[in-house]
């Protein structure tokens, strides 16, 4: 009978084969364990962009979570709706060839007000993307902002990001405003605006940062409510 050249018959049941079916088990042990956690992993990352969202939006989460949503006029239904409408929104826009191609688009929802910004190839195909978000459940208004031009830098893209958090920081300092009810969009210094606010109070968020120098114009994508009655 061959040897391995150690003397042992290749279907010796001796300790050394014991030894190597041993090894072989607790690597398909490891395996089906990786794979769980693979599987696990998944589901996780799939609840975390249903509650958190692809634009920065309100996190609902546990950690950090309840402050926020303390402090937003939405539900907390509605807070959930409005990331389901993004992660919709932008699905249907990544499936379709013509407007995931040369494009970049966000989609920003507030209380079922969806903001569409960015930028697309033609004056066509931001209709088209008016068309592919539209009938989404629970959207109450499409607001399309798209840009015929070139997509933006990744420098534009950073000078963008950091627009938007000098903006917010400014509108958290006013006094007398829940800033952590706003949403600060920046697309090529241009900002977008949206929230449940009085116009007395979208007036003053205005006047608070329409001197900041770097942007080209101010988009007030409010949703308008009733100053609350005084009580005497």
């Amino acid at each position: 009978m061959p040897s391995t050249g150690s003397g042992m018959p290749l279907n010796s049941s001796g300790p050394a084969n014991e030894t190597r079916t041993l090894k072989k088990l607790k690597r398909g042990i490891r395996v089906k364990h990786a794979l769980r956690l693979n599987r696990l992993g998944g589901l996780m990352l799939s609840l975390a962009l249903l509650l958190q969202g692809c634009a920065g939006a309100v996190v609902v989460g546990v950690a950090g979570g309840t402050a926020t949503a303390a402090n937003d006029k939405r539900t907390m239904g509605q807070m959930v709706e409005d990331q389901v409408i993004e992660i919709k929104a932008l699905q249907r826009i990544a499936e379709d060839m013509l407007l995931s191609k040369g494009s970049n688009i966000s989609a920003i929802s507030f209380n079922g007000n969806l903001l569409l910004v960015g930028q697309v190839r033609s004056q066509q195909l931001k209709k088209r993307a008016t068309r592919t978000v539209r009938g989404i459940d629970k959207v109450r208004s499409i607001h399309n902002h798209l840009v015929v031009g070139p997509v933006t830098s990744i420098q534009e893209k950073g000078r963008d990001a950091w627009l938007t958090a000098r903006i917010k920081a400014i509108i958290l300092g006013e006094e007398g405003l829940n800033g952590l009810n706003i949403k600060v969009v920046v697309k090529n210094k241009v900002l977008y605006l949206m929230g449940i606010v009085t116009r007395e109070e979208a007036a003053r968020i205005v006047q608070a940062v329409r001197d900041v120098k770097e942007l080209k114009k101010i988009v007030q994508v409010f949703e308008y409510s009733s100053p609350k009655q005084k009580t005497t």
